[in-house]
C-alpha cells in the first residue's frame, strides 16, 4: 500500500495467501489493477507491474488459483482506470460492467477449486 516498498507490499499479499491457506482455506490470487486518483504516488505503476509480475510467476505456492484482472485489456492495463465502461470517476474503484469482467475472470478460478 502506499508508502511500502513494493517488495514490503508484495511479501505482505504472499503472507496474508499463506496465512489464509493456512487458516484451512482455498486461496485465488488476484492480480492488482490500475489507478490514478489524486494522491496515487507517482511510483504506484511500477510497484503495481512488480507485484503482478511476481504474482503471475509465484502464485502456485501460495495460492491454490490465479485470477490474473491486471492483464485483461479492458480493466487492467495502465489507463484503463479512465474508462468510464469499466471504472467509477473516482479513477480507483470499478462499476457494474466492471465488476463483470472480475466476475468473468475468478469464477473460473474459483470454479477450479471445486
Amino acid at each position: 500500500y502506499f508508502g511500502a516498498t513494493q517488495e514490503a507490499a508484495y511479501t505482505a499479499y504472499v503472507n496474508f495467501c499463506t496465512g489464509r491457506r493456512a487458516a484451512g482455506f482455498k486461496v485465488v490470487a488476484v492480480t492488482v489493477l490500475p489507478r490514478s486518483d489524486p494522491g496515487t504516488p507517482g511510483t504506484f505503476e511500477a510497484s503495481r507491474t512488480y507485484c503482478n509480475s511476481n504474482i503471475v510467476a509465484n502464485w502456485a505456492t501460495f495460492a491454490d488459483a490465479l485470477a490474473n484482472v491486471g492483464a485483461n485489456a479492458n480493466i487492467g492495463e495502465a489507463g484503463d482506470e479512465n474508462n468510464l465502461t469499466y471504472y467509477t470517476d473516482d479513477k480507483v474503484h470499478l462499476n457494474t460492467t466492471g465488476f463483470g469482467v472480475v466476475a468473468s475472470i475468478v469464477a473460473p478460478a474459483v470454479s477450479g477449486l471445486l
